[in-house]
């Protein structure tokens, strides 16, 4: 159909038809022009497109799990928030106004409240303390003692075959006031309280435990041999109706000051410290294994952004949360003159085999307690600095200095996007 516009009739109709006709001709003419160029330019996006895709020089969205071949990172990288709650009551020295607490352990109960065992207080006295904490009412209760007082020690919960609830928290090995290795354990009972447990066969001193619900693992640590401390690769298990701890297949590798948590029936252990010399510009550890008790197997999956010992690992719902740790302090000139405490926040997702960063901590910290709770991710006491307050200048033995801050993380729910991008292009 032919387009006519509406006009009034003028005088030279002809020369007006002519002049339409012109006028129609180059606006074809530029219409095919701009078709052309719009066809070019078209052209030349995607030959664009595949030259930065041959380089793999430029970054991308996907949704759920970064491009097989590519390196990424989430689009929410940081995510998260750290809040301060009411600080651990653990009495002040004298003429203090607070007390502090390290090298002591937080275990999930049930309906999210927390248990905190043992530890090292100001003094450097080893503890027998059991604190229960209430998350909703934001309040700690005294229970009945540990039957010995400990430090550096594994714990883990226990659940019931019937109801799934837990029951029983498992306490072992760790070191006494003294600083030797013990390899005694006890049944934390919820409703009774302590009873002895069957005793570990080897030294976990500063080693890490997880739970699998019907079993305990404890792992790692140290052993002392004179003076002499050697990292250990040690696992033992012990079910919920076990009368002794079995050993299991070794870790892949010798590792103590270490962090460990249950998920979803396999057992991980991440971090910490192997070097028979103490060299810290070599003994911290960023590998993650995780073990399969159906196989009794270890498999080594992808490591930490950043090395460290003496932190925590924490399982979230389907992911594991690896909070602060000590790390080396170095001079400008290369030395490394003591041992601090790291803000590193990291999130694992098992099915990616991926970390990702999240918000870093409030206080560094490390030789802490943390548990999950049915409001956030609690972390209690700790440590900021690895210095013996008699003598600075000894690093032969470090008890490290006592906080009472407790720090509740909460995350952030969002989209599973990620920014995907090649390594030799990393931004």
């Amino acid at each position: 159909m032919e387009f006519r516009p509406y006009v009034t009739p003028e005088r030279g109709a002809c020369g007006g038809g002519v002049a339409r006709v012109a006028l129609l001709s180059l606006g074809g003419a530029l219409g095919f022009i701009t078709f052309v160029l719009a066809a070019y330019a078209v052209s030349e996006t995607r030959a664009m497109r595949d030259e930065m895709e041959a380089n793999r020089a430029y970054p991308f969205l996907t949704l759920g799990r970064v491009k097989a071949g590519y390196a990424g990172a989430s689009a929410y990288r940081g995510a998260g928030s750290w809040h301060e709650q009411k600080p651990v009551p653990v009495p002040p020295p004298p003429g203090a106004t607070d007390g502090g607490v390290s090298d002591l352990q937080a275990v999930t109960g049930n309906h999210g409240n927390v248990y905190l065992f043992g530890g090292i207080d100001t003094l450097g006295n080893v503890l027998d303390l059991v604190l229960e904490y209430d998350v909703i009412r934001q309040m700690y209760y005294t229970n009945t003692s540990l039957i010995a007082a400990r430090a550096r020690f594994g714990a883990g919960a226990l659940t019931s075959a019937s109801t799934g609830l837990v029951d029983r928290i498992v306490v072992a090995g760790g070191v006494d006031s003294s600083q030797n290795a013990i390899t005694t354990a006890e049944y934390y009972d919820l409703s009774t309280g302590p009873s002895a447990a069957p005793g570990l066969s080897y030294d976990h001193m500063d080693g890490c435990m997880a739970s699998t619900g019907d079993a305990v693992y404890m792992m790692g640590g140290w052993r002392a041999v004179g003076y002499d401390w050697f990292s250990v690769s040690k696992v033992e298990k012990l079910t919920r109706t076990g009368t002794a701890w079995e050993t299991m297949a070794d870790m892949p590798s010798p590792r103590g000051d270490c962090a460990a948590a249950g998920l979803k029936g396999k057992v991980y252990v991440a971090g910490g410290y192997d070097d028979a010399t103490f060299n810290h510009t070599v003994g911290f550890k960023k590998n993650l294994y995780m073990y399969d008790p159906a196989t009794n197997t270890w498999t080594e999956k992808a490591p930490m952004k950043h090395e460290r010992g003496d932190l925590q690992l924490v399982a979230l719902d389907d992911t594991l949360l690896a909070i602060g740790g000590e790390i080396k302090q170095a001079r400008p000139d290369g030395s490394h003159v003591n041992i601090v405490a790291s803000h590193y926040v990291e999130e694992y997702f098992p099915e990616k085999d991926q970390w990702e960063e999240r918000a870093y901590i409030g206080n560094a910290r490390f030789r802490f307690g943390a548990a999950k709770s049915d409001w956030g991710t609690h972390v209690f006491g700790g440590s900021p600095v690895c210095l013996d307050p008699v003598d600075p200048n000894d690093f032969s033995y470090c008890d490290g200095l006592q906080m009472n801050s407790h720090e509740v993380y909460f995350e952030l729910s969002h989209p599973d996007v990620w920014v995907n991008y090649d390594a030799a292009h990393e931004f």
